[in-house]
């Protein structure tokens, strides 16, 4: 956990606001069906955070470099990051359902579904109907991609086709139960075309997902160059909830991932680079609310005295709007905070 990813640490920030913002963690793993030497039936297992035989490579101010080994010294996974916002994304599917570290892991399993993503789960959910609009923009290109031969299943039982794709998922939870969830999101590169086609359905956790067509946004990806991926997030969640009498406003959003998800035996790389997520409130903009969450609180203070102080230079506490941020802003804070419901 003391390796960043992707740096959440701002030396602009305090150590309050650095301890606010919103943490990644790595998701990797293998669902599959497994019987086991009684000869019971072990159902989908998931198995996530298998991460054993680490290497940190390197991790200086220039870069960090991960890569994970298989109990069988293979290299599975590999993470490369400038620390400044370019990450490279490296898996080896063959070599990771060799990872199992489990009693129930098997060499080859009947039904494998390898991951590997970076994901961002945010310590408190969204409410995305305190927004009208979430921007969602990065570049990508591939740096490789290889179905590797010799897939022991393939022609053989369910999931046989080999394939892999690399795409850009959200995890939203319906606000009046929470329980009741939906992916939404696009794959951004596959090695299936039929994967850049609008589909749905219901996974073997029974939770929906919908994945929308790349080719609306930038996509798909190239080996050539960098393409831009670009969207409305709430456009697509109310593209996938058409017809059910939902939007996007009854819902919360509860993480993002950005990785590869498949089926088979792969080998390959995706390189990202300026990833960001902008919403834009439709809270009516309170005096001395400079978080625009629509209430005057102390976190308001907060991002106030660090400005006032000089920590931070964005002017977002500049609540009377004449350029800099002084004691008259405090007291317009402070009149906020009083009359705040």
């Amino acid at each position: 956990y003391t390796v960043k990813v992707i740096p959440d640490y701002d030396s602009t920030k305090t150590v309050e606001q650095n301890e606010a913002n919103k943490f990644w963690e790595l998701n990797e793993g293998v669902h599959q069906n497994y019987v086991d030497e009684t000869g019971k039936t072990v159902p989908e297992l998931y198995m996530s955070h298998m991460t054993v035989n680490n290497e940190i490579l390197k991790n200086d101010v220039s870069g960090l470099t991960v890569q994970l080994k298989n109990l069988k010294g293979q290299v599975a996974e590999k993470i490369v990051s400038d620390k400044n916002g370019d990450i490279q994304l490296w898996l080896n599917s063959k070599n990771l359902i060799r990872n199992v570290a489990n009693r129930y892991g098997a060499e080859f399993a009947n039904d494998t579904w390898p991951h590997f993503a970076i994901t961002q789960t945010p310590r408190n959910y969204f409410d995305l109907g305190n927004y009208q609009s979430v921007n969602v923009s990065f570049d990508a290109k591939v740096l490789s991609w290889n179905i590797l031969p010799g897939w022991p299943w393939a022609g053989k039982v369910t999931y046989s086709q080999p394939e892999m794709q690399y795409g850009f998922m959200t995890y939203i939870r319906d606000k009046s139960m929470l329980g009741r969830v939906l992916f939404v999101g696009t794959i951004i590169y596959s090695d299936d075309q039929s994967h850049y086609e609008v589909y749905s359905g219901i996974d073997q956790f029974g939770q929906g997902f919908f994945k929308d067509d790349p080719r609306l946004y930038g996509g798909p990806l190239t080996t050539t160059g960098f393409k831009t991926i670009n969207f409305d997030l709430l456009k697509m969640i109310d593209k996938a909830l058409a017809g059910t009498g939902k939007t996007h406003k009854d819902y919360v959003l509860a993480n993002v991932s950005l990785g590869y998800e498949g089926m088979g035996w792969f080998d390959g790389g995706v390189e990202v680079k300026n990833l960001s997520m902008t919403g834009v409130s439709n809270l009516p903009k309170v005096s001395g609310d400079a978080n625009s969450d629509g209430k005057v609180d102390l976190v308001d203070f907060s991002m106030w005295k660090n400005e006032y102080l000089g920590n931070v230079v964005t002017k977002t506490a500049d609540f009377n709007n004449d350029g800099k941020v002084d004691l008259v802003d405090f007291v317009v804070w402070k009149r906020g905070y009083l009359s705040s419901p």
